[in-house]
């Protein structure tokens, strides 16, 4: 069996839709219409709040599921876990350490903890019904 050589000239290598095909563009819209994409809307704990309402008063650490409690302006409390969302935002939140909540906001990170000002972090301390601040 004797193959055949092709010739190649450099017209194949030009961009042409009717003869080329790009192996690296999706066709598959082609097929299925255009559709909005809808934005997923993920259920939140205390989510009828912004995250500047809430007040974290208290962690629980030294476990394998540390759990932390935030009380919202009507004197409500709930307690979450990691991997919660928070708020109207639905900042998730990534760790709960002994002295603060970390939490996800939109790919960035913010620090619950001593009070600083919002834009950088957002702040508040663990307190006791006293008043003193719970070392953990």
């Amino acid at each position: 069996m004797l193959l055949r050589r092709k010739s190649i000239k450099d017209d194949d290598f030009v961009d042409n839709d009717e003869r080329n095909r790009d192996p690296f563009r999706s066709y598959l819209r082609l097929f299925t219409g255009s559709r909005e994409t809808k934005a997923i809307k993920v259920p939140a704990i205390l989510d009828k709040f912004a995250l500047e309402e809430l007040t974290l008063i208290g962690i629980v650490s030294g476990d394998a599921n540390p759990r932390a409690m935030f009380r919202d302006p009507a004197g409500m409390g709930q307690t979450i876990k990691r991997g919660d969302y928070l708020s109207k935002v639905a900042a998730r939140v990534s760790k709960i350490l002994s002295d603060r909540v970390i939490l996800e906001l939109n790919g960035s990170q913010e620090h619950l903890d001593a009070a600083v000002s919002y834009l950088e972090e957002v702040g508040c301390t663990v307190n006791t019904m006293e008043g003193d601040v719970i070392e953990g």
